[in-house]
């Protein structure tokens, strides 16, 4: 039976039938994060803290040394651009006294400071 936009005997429109949209793939779920390590001073750690999570949890941060001030920003691949020019803006606005940036080199061996291009 075919369908159509005629009315049938009993007076109600049959409407087409549509074929069901087929779910696009997904990409494959990152299975680790980033690391950065940035030494900042005591009295901002908080404060650095706090600005991280306020962007909708864009990365957190973990204390690796409370009297070097040593912290490390863990951060999904997918937001490390926004994470990069987040710490560069607060660090150009004076907000934050960051002294040094450790990226941990691709092969895990050894620090490198400053920014690690992609």
């Amino acid at each position: 039976m075919k369908y159509s936009n005629t009315p049938t005997s009993t007076g109600k429109k049959q409407s087409k039938k549509r074929h069901a949209t087929r779910p696009r793939p997904l990409p494959a779920p990152r299975t680790w994060s980033e690391h950065m390590y940035v030494e900042v001073d005591r009295c901002h750690i908080a404060l650095f803290k706090f600005i991280l999570e306020s962007y909708d949890n864009l990365a957190y941060l973990s204390v690796l040394d409370k009297y070097r001030a040593m912290v490390r920003i863990t951060f999904s691949p997918d937001a490390a651009q926004t994470v990069y020019a987040l710490i560069h803006d607060l660090a150009a606005a004076g907000e934050i006294s960051i002294r040094q940036v450790f990226h941990l080199n691709q092969s895990g061996g050894s620090f490198h400071p400053g920014r690690q291009e992609t």
